[in-house]
């Protein structure tokens, strides 16, 4: 049976590898190289996004608060299996839509935008495998 511990650790470097190469790649200059994405309100979305922003400051800042925040839940609800079972599932299954936005973003615009290749591996498989782990064992 996972400890809470442990699927903390699971579900955050999942988490961590898909949202260092959305820290290190900008979606707004990827955006600006295939001019729109075919949807006016998408496009204004990603342009007023900090996490898609040309300036690596702020993307850097947001993934540093996420993470942070990652931090606190998992310090928080470490103590109880259960609550960290519900907590790191959503968390997953967050990062699951992601990953599938990603990918049927970038099949779309036929580009490779920024966070398709952790979207793709360990994007969705990874997700699969830690969804599962998360889920083994004993649910009482």
């Amino acid at each position: 049976m996972p400890t809470a511990l442990r699927m903390w650790a699971a579900a955050g470097a999942l988490a961590l590898t898909h949202q260092i190469e959305e820290a290190v790649f900008s979606i707004e200059g990827w955006l600006d190289s295939i001019e729109t994405t075919g949807s006016a309100g998408l496009d204004r979305f990603i342009r007023h996004n900090p996490l898609a922003s040309r300036s690596t400051k702020s993307r850097l800042t947001v993934v540093g608060a996420q993470a942070v925040g990652f931090c606190l839940a998992a310090g928080l609800a470490s103590r109880s299996v259960r609550l960290s079972r519900s907590l790191t599932t959503g968390l997953v299954v967050g990062f699951a839509a992601a990953f599938a936005g990603h990918i049927a973003l970038a099949a779309a615009t036929r580009s490779a935008m920024p966070g398709l290749a952790t979207s793709i591996f360990p994007g969705l498989p990874g997700a699969a495998l830690v969804l599962a782990y998360i889920q083994s064992g004993d649910r009482a």
